[in-house]
This record gives structure tokens, sequence and C-alpha cells, in this order.
């Protein structure tokens, strides 16, 4: 079907350092006779190469390039939308919302609370690697380092940008996600969850654990899923200081995500291309 071998696009791409978006991939694949979706996706795959995923999470999130790389992917942040994504709810004259957002078409811009996180996210970064002996036997080994974006080594329409790429010597390769309390900012994290029952936590005995039905718990099990590192740190900040608990991978809930996330590019995504 294709009048340009994988391996010959593949070879282009690497020698010109020019990778494609997925946007763009889809308009070479169209150019090359096209198909179905199934098509597309090896095509993806053929020609997402070691140096492209290196390229990719190498990029710097307040880059105009991450934007653009994202777009089109079945991103993390949007897994727990996914997980609840219902196909036969919509006709072929209806598109589910998160579809707009998936395209990068979304008017959604931020707001206070997106500013607050963007402001405090290196804080509770730097509190975290200050302090990392809640969750490592070893804190002085611990390193962080930021990343761009990650993709699915099966599937490259599958990516994840955690807030964090974890090494160390006692637990290994890891995660950690930030999140930064906007509406209850001024007070101790441990208290929040008596006070507001609706955040995606709770406490017990002086700790914090992520509800398992929450979009944190869905994102980040899709961030363990995409960069198969063997755990995952939520740190939760407040102005008063962090709390921290350790999630790890679930390959069930993470492969459902995936045949869900593959069902909505398929329907909804990818005839928008």
């Amino acid at each position: 079907m294709f009048q340009i071998s994988g391996a010959a696009f593949l070879t282009l791409l690497d020698n010109t350092q020019e990778y494609l978006s997925v946007r763009d991939m889809k308009t070479e694949f169209d150019s090359q006779g096209g198909g179905e979706f199934t098509d597309f996706l090896e095509f993806v795959v053929t020609n997402t190469t070691e140096n492209y995923r290196k390229y990719v999470e190498n990029l710097s999130q307040d880059q105009e390039e991450w934007m653009t790389y994202r777009e089109a992917r079945i991103t993390s942040s949007i897994a727990h939308r996914v997980q609840s994504f219902n196909k036969d709810r919509y006709t072929e004259q209806s598109t589910p919302s998160v579809v707009t957002e998936i395209l990068g078409e979304s008017s959604f811009r931020g707001n206070a609370a997106t500013q607050y996180g963007k402001i405090h996210e290196p804080v509770a970064r730097a509190m975290y690697i200050a302090n990392p002996g809640h969750a490592h036997a070893d804190p002085k080994s611990v390193k962080v380092t930021t990343c761009g974006i990650c993709l699915d080594s099966n599937n490259p329409l599958i990516s994840a940008s955690p807030d964090g790429l974890v090494k160390c010597k006692c637990c290994g390769p890891g995660l950690v996600e930030i999140k930064c309390l906007y509406h209850h900012q001024d007070e101790n994290v441990l208290d929040v969850p008596r006070l507001d029952p609706k955040v995606p936590f709770v406490t017990h005995k002086g700790k914090i654990y992520v509800k398992q039905n929450s979009r944190w718990y869905h994102q980040i099990i899709a961030q363990l899923g995409v960069t198969q590192r063997e755990y995952c740190d939520l740190v939760v900040y407040s102005k008063r200081g962090i709390a921290v608990t350790r999630c790890f991978p679930n390959p069930r809930m993470y492969k459902y995500l995936c045949q869900k996330g593959m069902i909505l590019h398929e329907y909804f995504v990818f005839p928008e291309l």
C-alpha cells in the first residue's frame, strides 16, 4: 500500500532530525495511500524510532513543540475520562468533548488553579528532592530529572508527561507526580480530606493514600504503564508542606485504559486528523 517503505522513511526521519507530529504522520500516511486505523497505527509504530522517542522525551513542557507532539495522542492526563468513555453514547453527529482536548483544539488555556500549580510545582519538587526519606531508604542517592513526552513502547499513540523521572539505588527507576492544592493551599495536607472529603486522597495514621477510583490514580497508572517504571511517588503540596504516597503499576487497569483509548482514537480522533 505504501510507496515508501517504513525502513526508508524511518531512515529519512533520523537523518534529517525532522520528527513528524502525529498530525504530520497522518498527512504522510494519506499521501502514501492511506488506509484503516490499524494501518495508521502500524505506520506510527514503524516510524517512531528510538531517536524520535529520545527527542520528544527531552522536550521541555513549556515549549510549543511539546504541545505539538502531544496532540492527537491519548495522554495520561485524560486517563480518567478515557476509562469512563463509552462509544455507544455517541452518534456520527456527536463527538466526545475530550476529543477537542486530544486534538489540541480546546479553548481552555488555564485558570487560577493551573497557574498556581505551575508556580509551585518546582517548589514541591525541590522539597521532595531535599527530603525524600519518607519514601527512600537511601535519600542521598535520589536523583530527579524533568522530562517532556514519554511514549508507550508498543503504542506511541499512548503518552505521558510525568513531573519527574526518579532514579535511586534503593528503589530503582520511578516517577514523581506533583499535585498542588489550590483550594486548600493554606491547610496542612493531612487535614484536607477531613475538611473536604471530595479530594482524591484520604489520610490514615498520618499518611496519605490516593483513592483508586480517582483521576489522580488513573493518571498515575497510565504514567507507570507508559514508562514501565517501578513506582510513582505522588507528592501533594500546600504552603504548609508536602505529603507523599507511593503507587505501583496496575497492568490490568493500564491494559484496559489502552484498549479504551484506541477505541476513542479510532472512532473519534483518527477521522478528524
